[in-house]
């Protein structure tokens, strides 16, 4: 799980958003959370670590791109914003969901045989601005259960 982004909050899918889906996935699926991000996202993740009231493994700023790389590599499915890991992820032909708010997904979206895109359709998007002057309704919009629906094949997978 990849909840922070170095752009700025505006492609950062709420924590309460974030807390639930991570809550389902441990709860439902049997999913062992592990949290990635640099040291800038370690606020993302204590956040998200604190809300979902599941047992999660925090590495945000505790890994280099290799440890990264493996991370994702050994994981059964990702879930994150438009980041670096989430291209990494896809370069790596993971199971990823990747959730965009303010950018455009047909012009930057990571590539990759198992790369999925959840995005709803606002009147201000793609807006491009690191921080959203009006109600971040691209994020906000997009629900958990929208997001939950999307990664449970990707979890299912064989």
């Amino acid at each position: 799980v990849v909840p922070g982004c170095a752009n700025g909050p505006a492609k950062r899918w709420p924590v309460r958003h974030y807390a639930r889906l991570v809550a389902h996935a441990a709860r439902e699926w049997g999913a062992a959370p592990v949290l990635l991000g640099g040291p800038q996202d370690a606020g993302a993740t204590a956040a998200v670590a604190a809300a979902c009231e599941v047992d999660c493994l925090d590495l945000a700023g505790r890994t280099d791109i290799v440890d990264l790389a493996a991370i994702l590599a050994a994981s059964r499915a990702v879930i994150a914003n438009d980041t670096g890991a989430a291209h990494l992820a896809g370069a790596l032909g993971i199971r990823t969901l990747v959730l965009f708010g303010p950018t455009d997904p047909l012009r930057t979206k990571p590539l990759g045989p198992h790369v999925r895109i959840a995005s709803v359709a606002t009147f201000c998007q793609p807006c491009l601005s690191p921080a959203c002057p009006l109600d971040h309704r691209c994020m906000e919009g997009l629900t958990p259960d929208h997001a939950i629906g999307m990664l449970q094949p990707l979890w299912n997978a064989h």
